[in-house]
């Protein structure tokens, strides 16, 4: 995890400590708040590509892993997420 670590830390430092998805704060740093859009065995090239990870919650990161994200598409606190994976999809294509 190390090159992943070290980008998260930069992140942290270059970003605001909420949750982009919700406006959580978040406390203290902790890698579980760096998530990546496009997911990391799906697209490796973007693994460290700042702009394929948001900061969210624990719960936020969980719902993105392991929801239903069609579901999660269609609530508006989403919408910045979902647009990010979109722009990056057609960059890819």
């Amino acid at each position: 995890m190390g090159k992943e670590l070290d980008l998260f830390k930069e992140i942290w430092r270059e970003r605001p400590h909420y949750s982009e998805v919700s406006g959580e704060p978040l406390d203290g740093f902790s890698p579980v708040y760096f998530s990546h859009i496009l997911t990391k065995g799906a697209y490796p090239e973007h693994r460290l590509n700042k702009e394929n990870i948001v900061l969210k919650t624990y719960d936020e990161h969980r719902m993105w892993e392991s929801g239903d994200r069609d579901k999660l598409r269609n609530i508006p606190m989403w919408k910045k997420v979902f647009d990010i994976q979109d722009k990056m999809k057609t960059k890819i294509k």
